[in-house]
């Protein structure tokens, strides 16, 4: 496991790997049974990887690193349903080169 966060005002927490997984549980009751599992969702790896998964202040959009190193995912906390992708800088940078 390579980052863990949990919704500041609903029942449930987060957790990513470094192989790519991300993962949505309900923390309602002590069993924190999997809501859902995204494959291939946070970038891999064990030196690069996401370190932090971060929520909103409100609970309805977290943010994280993937599927790429240069992409930054925002879903919706609730479905983990994907809002939108940011590219960053660095990899406008390193397509011109």
């Amino acid at each position: 496991m390579t980052g863990i966060a949990f919704n500041p005002v609903s029942p449930h927490l987060y957790s990513c790997g470094s192989v790519g997984s991300l993962a949505l549980h309900d923390t309602s009751d002590d069993k924190y049974q999997l809501m859902r599992l995204l494959t291939n969702a946070v970038a891999r790896g064990d030196t690069r990887c996401p370190s932090t998964l971060t929520v909103s202040s409100d609970g309805r959009r977290m943010a994280f690193i993937g599927p790429t190193d240069f992409t930054i995912s925002v879903v919706d906390a609730k479905s983990l349903d994907e809002v939108f992708d940011l590219f960053t800088l660095s990899a406008i940078f390193l397509a011109l080169l």
